[in-house]
């Protein structure tokens, strides 16, 4: 659910009903919630205190909060806390290694009280809330932190409702006062593709840079309601979408399944994509999982075996054959893992550079500790085989969505991969490549173009 206090009467004295679809999207789910019979609602804000070493809980016997700063002082809301949930569930962050705790005299925060306007309206007698931060955190631990939550919730028999609160991009478009940028609807799209389509790998998956770009704010919240699903098949409807004031409000329904595009512990498919993805990433992985499970390095001989008919039979033949300089990246949750490649070919054929470069971006990224056995069906692949540099004469001759960019001054060189999330103009791509390489944009510096196949 978003949390725009504009939609609550009190505050929007009218503006409201601009956004009236979410509101009515806002009102379903809350009846939805209530019909579900729930003893605990746990909500999820990000705009509880955050802390990156930290998850703080509100606590008390009472959770209370108002409107005030919003304009609207009378708007005072008062709802009941389930103690033993919140000491059961610091208890288990306590134990992940995560730690936890209470502030009892800290009054709500819009995240929650918006969407628990809407449940304060639909449930016939007071529900037992309990509100967290959703933290600061890598993706990877929040999913953690809602596999707690299901823990929690099973180890007191309890039936809980989750509500993420979150708003989507606010910078999808010309109404917003931030501002609009094409990452912004991109990020949105990925959200509501993945929601129509119950797939939790893709929501999962979003990258990073996208998200940074497009100034969300729900996407945490997302990632724990997914954790705490963890094992379970998990079906979700779309409400409604709707950006009237330029940021992105989402209103969606997670509910115990039938489906199989969900569920289990990040896992991103992995057994799937081990049969569909192409066979350049076959061999990345198959070479991260023999180096990091068994310590030794993949065989051209090895790789017959991950061929699957004919036509990759003749694929596998070009790359013993032909030369270029290669990438892999790996992600995990939507975060770069690593990433390690050539620019110009340094092994005998692009297999080989291929299997010397999914060592390196596994154990050598110096950004990162080495992947660990336990994350290696967590990791999402991509190969990307490059063209012959070639020098431009003007920076009208890029395109960030066609070509890479390589720049060079006094001996440094910084190189980017184009059609990257988030990357949408020249002085973007420019920018981004001259950081890496270390060198001063102010000054002069050569400009080289490549071509990028890149394969999943």
């Amino acid at each position: 659910m978003p949390h725009p206090p504009i939609i609550i009467p009190d505050v929007g004295k009218g503006k409201e009903q601009v956004a009236n679809a979410t509101i009515t999207a806002c009102t379903q789910a809350a009846r939805d919630a209530a019909g579900l019979g729930c003893d605990t609602i746990v909500l999820f804000s990000p705009h509880a205190p955050l802390y990156r070493d930290y998850v703080y809980v509100y606590g008390g016997n009472e959770l209370t909060g108002s409107l005030a700063s919003f304009g609207a002082p009378e708007t005072r809301y008062v709802f009941p806390s389930d103690v033993e949930f919140q000491d059961t569930l610091i208890a288990l962050l306590e134990g992940a290694s995560i730690p936890a705790g209470t502030n009892p005299v800290q009054e709500l925060d819009h995240g929650a009280l918006v969407p628990l306007h809407f449940i304060r309206e639909a449930f016939s007698i007071p529900v037992c809330i309990v509100v967290v931060a959703s933290a600061a955190f890598s993706s990877e631990k929040q999913y953690l932190i809602g596999t707690l939550v299901q823990k929690a919730a099973l180890a007191l028999n309890r039936r809980v409702c989750i509500i993420a609160s979150g708003d989507m991009s606010h910078k999808v478009n010309s109404e917003s006062p931030y501002g609009a940028v094409p990452a912004g609807a991109a990020f949105d799209r990925k959200i509501l593709a993945a929601l129509e389509s119950s797939d939790c790998a893709s929501l999962l998956g979003i990258d990073a840079e996208l998200r940074e770009k497009a100034a969300e704010c729900g996407y945490g919240s997302i990632v724990i309601m997914c954790g705490a699903f963890d094992g379970i098949p998990l079906e979700t409807h779309l409400l409604n979408y709707e950006a009237p004031f330029g940021i992105g409000y989402c209103v969606a329904s997670f509910l115990p399944g039938k489906t199989t595009g969900s569920a289990s512990k990040l896992k991103d498919r992995s057994d799937e994509a081990k049969d569909r993805s192409d066979l350049r990433v076959r061999i990345a992985r198959l070479t991260i999982e023999q180096c990091i499970q068994h310590r030794r390095m993949t065989s051209l001989a090895e790789l017959d075996s991950l061929c699957d008919g004919p036509e990759d039979i003749a694929v596998l033949q070009t790359l013993l054959h032909e030369t270029a300089g290669v990438f892999v990246s790996l992600k995990k949750a939507g975060d770069l893992r690593g990433c390690i490649g050539t620019i110009a070919p340094t092994a005998a054929n692009v297999a080989e550079e291929i299997i010397r470069n999914a060592v390196h971006a596994s154990t050598m990224d110096p950004r990162f500790d080495p992947v660990r056995v336990d994350e290696l069906s967590l990791l999402v692949l991509s190969v990307d085989v490059l063209g012959t540099p070639e020098p431009i004469a003007s920076q009208n001759d890029l395109d960030p969505a066609r070509w890479g960019v390589i720049v060079s001054a006094h001996g440094r060189r910084g190189l980017l991969l184009p059609d990257l999330e988030g990357v949408d103009t020249i002085d973007e791509q420019l920018s981004i490549a001259c950081r890496k390489g270390g060198i001063d944009m102010s000054k002069a510096f050569l400009i080289e173009r490549f071509l990028v196949t890149r394969y999943r």
